[in-house]
């Protein structure tokens, strides 16, 4: 069996996520990895979707995707501290947290993981189905249908 030395944790502060972080603790605590936790950041400034209306009402898309960038990594900072790094869990592991800027969240996880030679990716779900799902779309599923390395999934 391949020894686990870093592993990659993708979340997006949801309740599945904070699940999943049960996971990514025991598996880094019990192998001794390197845990990386990363934030994939989508900006205003590159979803069409919402271009034309902001800039229709005025709306400074640079300075709106800065104070983004700048919540997000605080919002990052704060989920580490509480699902990793409390000293209740025992001695501290080595953890390296990111804020990722992409157009497509599962690429973005995908090409971390590639980048740090994750061994392998642990992750939350939403556990929607159906039409939702269908909507929605699931980041997992497809992170877990094109990821080169095995990928471990928690639904919360």
């Amino acid at each position: 069996m391949k020894k686990l030395d870093t592993l990659l944790f993708a979340t997006d502060f949801s309740t599945g996520a904070a699940h999943a972080t049960e996971i990514a603790n025991t598996l880094a605590r019990l192998t001794g990895a390197k845990l990386h936790v990363v934030h994939v950041l989508t900006l205003l400034e590159t979803s069409v979707y919402w271009q034309t209306p902001m800039i229709a009402a005025g709306v400074d898309q640079r300075r709106l995707d800065e104070e983004l960038r700048t919540q997000a990594e605080h919002e990052l900072g704060r989920f580490v501290e509480r699902y990793f790094e409390d000293p209740a869990f025992g001695d501290p592991l080595e953890i390296e947290r990111k804020v990722v800027e992409a157009r497509v969240p599962f690429e973005a996880i995908i090409a971390e993981a590639e980048r740090i030679g994750a061994d392998m990716i642990v992750m939350g779900t939403h556990g929607r189905s159906g039409v939702l799902r269908a909507l929605a779309g699931s980041t997992a599923e497809r992170v877990v249908r094109h990821s080169p390395v095995p990928v471990l999934t928690s639904r919360g």
